[in-house]
């Protein structure tokens, strides 16, 4: 069964309300006591934060055995958890194949033991959420047969709502000064990120700030770890790697600048697009196919190369009126998104899971 991704089912459940429609929801994450930095840990906490907002009872990382098990990373402890659990079990694949190669040395050389591993740990669920179409393209190709619904990622908007002076603000504890006009870009420091490319840019428009938000992950396991950290220090002086920051820094970056990009090569969805898209932000990302899912032909400007990325920025810098209805493109987008939509989409796919057959047959 595969559910497209609409408007989930509205309840009338007054706030505060204690929802028993559903058993409760375990939410599962190893982020919680690794890196955190990354798109998995956002979205674990999201749909948490969003099913209790619902008011449905929510844990993290317990050690139930009923209820509803939803798992968002593949380590050894989850694929123990899905083995040994007694209810439905549903999990979020943040993560493909693709998704590895360029994030982990020894991902390309040991891609068909990961891809055996993936679509092991993918079986033992009742059900796979894909967290784009591209990423459940993806798991198809890579053998996965569990069923898969497509249900995107969300965001708390009122984390990144802009005020009349919040940019101001944000500009004066940042360090930035008021007429730079500063491009963002926030994701690990990974080669499938496009860290040359965004260095490239930033090389062609030197009257421009360039700053990344985050960092080089994972240690001695991150790929091309001594390359990135060299093409770090390369870097022209126009470009400000900040390093891993907390949620509420990373917000404060959002609302001081002027655009955000992504020269990111590969993503299962882009989550952190959507932050900017919400902080009211132009968006400009590379053209792939998932960045057109998610942001359609409007919600973005969509280069394929530096030279691309160069113009499109420049363009937005000197015609404000341009970059104003770009922002807005963005920021009604970044409404389909919301944490709250996307918790109740989740919901109403346990409910589904809850009533399938197959599932009924193996809990007897």
């Amino acid at each position: 069964m595969t559910l497209a991704f609409i408007p989930p089912t509205r309840t009338g459940i007054e706030p505060g309300a204690v929802r028993t429609d559903l058993p409760r929801i375990n939410q599962m994450s190893e982020s919680v006591f690794g890196p955190k930095g990354h798109g998995v840990h956002t979205a674990f906490l999201e749909t948490t934060q969003g099913l209790r907002d619902l008011g449905y009872q929510v844990g993290t990382n317990e050690r139930w055995r009923d209820g509803i098990l939803h798992v968002h990373t593949l380590g050894p402890w989850p694929l123990y958890r899905l083995r040994t659990h007694r209810g439905p079990k549903v999990v979020s694949a943040h993560v493909t194949a693709d998704s590895l190669r360029g994030s982990l040395r020894g991902s390309t050389v040991f891609r068909k033991p990961i891809e055996g591993y993936l679509r092991y740990f993918y079986g033992c669920a009742d059900h796979v959420v894909a967290v784009s179409e591209a990423a459940k393209a993806e798991l198809l190709e890579g053998g996965v047969r569990t069923p898969i619904s497509v249900i995107p990622n969300g965001i708390d908007r009122r984390a990144f709502a802009r005020s009349a002076d919040s940019r101001g603000l944000a500009r004066a504890d940042l360090r930035v000064g008021a007429d730079e006009f500063v491009v963002l870009t926030v994701g690990q420091v990974q080669p499938r990120k496009g860290v040359e490319t965004f260095l490239e840019v930033a090389r062609a428009l030197p009257h421009v700030t360039f700053v990344w938000v985050g960092s080089v992950l994972f240690g001695a396991l991150a790929s091309s770890r001594g390359q990135l950290e060299a093409q770090m220090r390369s870097a022209p002086p126009n470009v400000r790697f900040v390093g891993q920051l907390d949620r509420e820094q990373v917000a404060q970056w959002y609302l001081a600048a002027d655009v955000f990009t992504s020269t990111a090569r590969q993503e299962t969805f882009g989550l952190v697009a959507l932050e900017a898209a919400a902080a009211s932000l132009p968006i400009v990302l590379r053209d792939i196919t998932v960045f057109r899912e998610l942001f359609g032909a409007d919600g973005a400007l969509f280069p394929s190369d530096a030279a691309g990325f160069a113009e499109a920025v420049e363009s937005l810098r000197l015609d404000p009126k341009a970059r104003a209805t770009a922002a807005t493109n963005a920021e009604q987008l970044a409404h389909t998104y919301g944490a709250e939509v996307v918790a109740q989409s989740a919901a109403d796919l346990y409910r589904s899971v809850l009533g399938a057959p197959a599932l009924v047959r193996a809990r007897r």
